[in-house]
């Protein structure tokens, strides 16, 4: 499958643009980070991409940039390294993002427009803030996934949970009511994060800007791909749920032999250790394949019969768009955005008991059924491609740009550069339901789907 590397669109030329992001790994909001960067330049503008000194550009090129040939350095963008301190361990994850906003907020009068790539960023001015999930609101993340802890002693998770308070004193977080008060752009990733910011903060203006997910190249046909093999690749925490994709392929290797293999670096802690506890004993037919990028990751999902997804609640999910992308038949829990990638009611499950039949039902469906599925979920996919990420994100930065430069009043800060929205351009999501999902979420968290 392959992409053009480019779409026509010129319209910013001149516009100084800081896209944020506060570790740039190889994570989902990464990959919205890299692409933001290079829709923009192929915009016209003038882009420069932000984040810690210990950034990788060449971990962020092969991630991200191998399927399509494109280098964040070839294209022209700037990298501009942060002096971030990374020991913040009693502090923790609020305390580091709260420590890089403040080393960010140094940077920001370089720029005509800021853009954060994940979550809310304390600018001192206004800016566009990409919503990649919701762990900026401690209470509402906990409300909409109580399994989202990253696992730690007991000890370290006391020491956080005091130290937050303090935190939160000295080092205010952004808050979302008042940033989009002061004229702020709020960006949510899908319907379901969408209307679990609206019904939640009670804010009306949050376009959707669905993350770009990297074409996989490779031939898509089922001969290459082991049988009855299935592959979870993302991140190997809590919420992920590692343990309860074990025990559904467990029950269904009573009817059919099937493997899984798991992509993703294991932590060193105790949730690590027991993951890893579970690989050693189902050493048969579980396999640990450690973190995978570019072309070894691709190489793992075109190998891969079927693909398999534990989180509820996820807020997108662009490890489950790459892996449809990829052709893996892909079972996940029939909530939360990635149910807006497929939306396919052979592979959405509502229930461990639920997910086994399911499973089981296609495994004995003929060659023949079976490829026709396998296209339905990779055409599904594709609405999700990395061009009409990139129209998306000049639409986005538009309407942002408006709704800023409305907030001074007139002022020549944006330069006045805005573009005609053209529907035709942009993903359509999926209609929204009667109820509200996030209303009923909200209201009953044990609630899923």
């Amino acid at each position: 499958m392959t992409e053009s590397s480019t779409v026509d669109i010129k319209n910013l030329s001149g516009l100084r643009v800081g896209v944020y992001h506060p570790w740039l790994k190889v994570g989902g909001s990464e990959c919205t980070a890299y692409w933001s960067a290079i829709a923009l330049h192929e915009a016209g503008a003038d882009v420069t991409l932000l984040g810690p000194d210990t950034a990788s550009l060449s971990s962020l090129n092969e991630a991200f940039g191998a399927s399509t040939k494109n280098s964040i350095g070839d294209k022209g963008i700037k990298f501009a390294p942060l002096p971030v301190k990374q020991n913040l361990r009693l502090t923790g994850y609020s305390g580091y993002l709260r420590h890089f906003d403040q080393v960010a907020r140094q940077t920001v009068d370089q720029f005509d427009l800021v853009i954060s790539a994940y979550n809310l960023m304390d600018f001192g001015k206004p800016g566009i803030h990409l919503i990649g999930d919701l762990t900026f609101d401690h209470k509402l993340n906990e409300t909409v996934d109580p399994t989202g802890t990253v696992s730690k002693s007991s000890m370290h998770q006391l020491a956080t949970r005091m130290a937050r308070p303090i935190i939160n004193h000295f080092l205010p977080k952004p808050d979302i009511r008042d940033l989009y008060q002061k004229g702020h752009q709020i960006v949510a990733n899908s319907i379901w994060t969408q209307e679990i910011l609206k019904d939640y903060y009670q804010i009306s203006d949050i376009p959707i800007l669905y993350p770009p997910v990297p074409p996989v190249p490779g031939n898509l046909d089922s001969e290459s791909r082991e049988p009855n093999t299935f592959v979870y690749i993302g991140r190997i925490s809590p919420e992920k749920q590692i343990q309860k994709m074990i025990q559904i392929l467990s029950e269904v290797r009573k009817h059919h032999r099937v493997k899984f293999n798991i992509v993703g670096e294991i932590p060193n802690n105790s949730y690590g250790q027991s993951i890893q506890s579970l690989v050693a004993e189902h050493s048969s037919w579980i396999t640990a394949k450690g973190r995978l990028v570019g072309n070894e990751k691709y190489r793992e999902l075109l190998s891969s019969d079927f693909g398999i997804q534990g989180r509820e609640n996820e807020p997108f999910g662009i490890a489950v768009a790459e892996m449809a992308q990829a052709g893996c038949i892909l079972f996940h829990p029939g909530n939360g955005g990635q149910n807006e990638i497929l939306n396919h009611e052979a592979l959405s499950f509502h229930s461990d008991q639920n997910a086994i039949a399911k499973i089981v039902k296609v495994l004995q469906l003929s060659s023949r059924e079976k490829e026709d599925l396998r296209s339905s979920v990779v055409s599904l996919s594709q609405r999700f491609s990395i061009d009409r990420f990139k129209r998306d994100m000049i639409h986005v930065t538009s309407a942002g740009e408006t709704r800023i430069a409305e907030s001074f009043q007139g002022s020549v800060h944006l330069k006045g550069h805005h573009l005609q929205k053209d529907e035709d351009q942009g993903v359509k999501p999926l209609e929204r339901t009667s109820q509200s999902i996030a209303a009923r979420l909200l209201a009953n968290p044990k609630e899923q789907g």
